[in-house]
């Protein structure tokens, strides 16, 4: 075996084993909200957005590193004090009072899925039966982002998930195929790795 051929096999090896560990840090540190599909829940439809006139996102959804790590654990939709916010979706309403010092609505929805709503004056009672569109609070003052905003969360199987997976809004990923540099490039490809 000639140097040459020896050292591309040693750079072959190399590659392939820094890929391999490469997809190990991303797997292994991918936010726990990937491990459950909420697809083989409640959002096989899609919800009714929670505010009339237009649908605008004011704070994307940050998921955790781990359960108890920073994040922006919901989406925060641009609101006016006031405004009427409608449940999404069919359900029973699971909590609605204060927690510490901010207003939450919490609606428990089929397949194991929590719709949470603050800072919301409720207009509904723990236990209450509502329908999609049933107008559920109004928008008050909070702490997370004043009275500009509707903090909404989603959890399903008890973990935080993006709620535009349940309003739409997020792209399908699509897997793409992997083509290595020397194929990219048009250089002969080494399978014998």
């Amino acid at each position: 075996m000639s140097i040459h051929s020896s050292r591309r096999r040693m750079r072959g090896v190399i590659a392939v084993t820094a890929v391999v560990l490469g997809l190990s840090v991303v797997f292994t540190n991918a936010p726990a909200a990937a491990v459950h599909s909420p697809a083989d829940s409640a959002a096989n439809t899609s919800w009714q957005w929670p505010l009339d006139g237009n649908r605008r996102v004011s704070r994307a959804f940050e998921a955790p590193t781990d359960p108890w790590g920073k994040g922006h654990r919901g989406i925060d939709a641009a609101a006016n004090e006031n405004q009427e916010v409608h449940a999404p979706a069919e359900g029973t309403v699971f909590f609605a009072g204060v927690v510490v010092n901010r207003p939450v609505i919490t609606i428990e929805h089929i397949g194991d899925v929590l719709s949470s709503f603050e800072a919301v004056t409720p207009l509904v009672s723990e236990g209450e039966s509502v329908k999609r569109g049933q107008v559920i609070g109004t928008i008050t003052t909070g702490p997370h982002c004043g009275s500009d905003c509707l903090h909404i969360g989603v959890r399903v199987h008890g973990e935080y998930v993006n709620p535009l997976i349940f309003f739409g809004g997020i792209e399908r990923a699509v897997l793409l195929p992997f083509v290595s540099a020397a194929t990219r490039e048009g250089g002969p490809v080494d399978s014998s790795l």
